[in-house]
């Protein structure tokens, strides 16, 4: 099934759980256990337990298959009250943007910058400082394999958790690079939005009932409705979201980067002292940032000033 669109499911008759595959490499729970990944990457993945986004990268739902299909075959989002509607066990239920937040651990809506004021030339100027290995004037130009290894599989990680589809050498939409840059610069940038966003617009679509489409959205939402209502499973066939694994990270040669971009200080001041990972990290020398050239910030304000125009 490797390659497949389809959803597969794998059934382990001795528990009574399905894990389920949404499309191979999608919508996976990640472990944030770093001595589980490769050392290149283990401070990374130590910074990611103080992110505003572990609860999200982490969470897990295992749901009742006749739930699952139930919630599955009414699901719709409604514009109107920008609420996810369906219907578990006769009830029916309306999630809210607000609601899906606070299930995420995610904070508040005060003071929160909103992730259209990034431009493209803030997320360009990004990647140059992570060590892109290449001129980089367009979005649309981007290929996440010209990351150095730790913030390529930065990128992918997210993807793995968050998108519909995982990359291949293939440009970001604007909107998931904008949740890198939130992590990148440590803002407080309303990540809420844009994964509502995402997700909302699956339910929107004509194939949202037929194939099982962001999966860990669905699992949160229709889990918390079960224990909401009180609705008895213990006899039932169990879906499981399926685990990333850490052995298909990839680490791309170092050698072929004149620059690997050290994590930010700002990323690094978040978590604790006593963190041995990421305290052994602290004490190497830091690289960058890399210097933009008058030609290349050139480039960008004019590329900025097409896309503008665009609009």
């Amino acid at each position: 099934m490797a390659g497949s669109s389809e959803t597969t499911l794998f059934t382990d008759q001795s528990t009574s759980v399905i894990t389920l595959n949404v499309k191979p490499g999608h919508n996976l729970i990640l472990d944030l256990t770093a001595s589980c990944y490769n050392e290149a990457l283990r401070p990374m993945i130590g910074c990611f337990h103080f992110s505003p986004l572990a609860q999200a990268l982490t969470m897990e739902k295992s749901i009742p298959l006749i739930h699952l299909l139930k919630a599955l075959s009414t699901t719709s989002y409604v514009p109107s009250n920008d609420a996810v509607n369906f219907e578990v066990d006769s009830q029916k239920i309306a999630i809210t943007k607000a609601q899906f937040c606070r299930m995420l651990g995610i904070g508040g809506s005060e003071g929160l910058v909103d992730p259209d004021s990034i431009s493209s030339v803030d997320l360009i100027h990004m990647f140059d400082q992570m060590g892109y290995n290449d001129d980089l004037t367009l979005l649309s130009k981007f290929k996440y394999c010209n990351l150095p290894p730790m913030w390529n599989d930065l990128f992918t990680f997210l993807c793995k958790r968050f998108s519909e589809r995982v990359p291949s050498s293939d440009s970001a939409s604007k909107l998931f690079t904008s949740i890198i840059y939130g992590l990148y610069h440590s803002i407080n940038l309303d990540y809420i939005c844009i994964i509502w966003a995402k997700h909302t617009q699956s339910n929107s679509s004509t194939t949202s009932n037929t194939k099982f489409s962001c999966a860990w959205f669905k699992s949160i939402i229709i889990k918390r409705s079960l224990v909401h209502y009180d609705v008895s499973f213990a006899d039932d066939v169990v879906i499981a979201i399926s685990i990333l694994q850490t052995s298909t990270f990839m680490l791309y040669d170092p050698t072929k980067f004149s620059l690997i971009g050290s994590i930010p200080q700002v990323i690094l001041a978040k978590v604790p002292q006593d963190n041995v990972i990421v305290n052994t990290y602290r004490k190497l020398p830091s690289s960058g940032p890399r210097l933009m050239t008058d030609e290349m910030r050139m480039k960008l304000e004019e590329a900025n000033k097409l896309q503008k125009r665009a609009k």
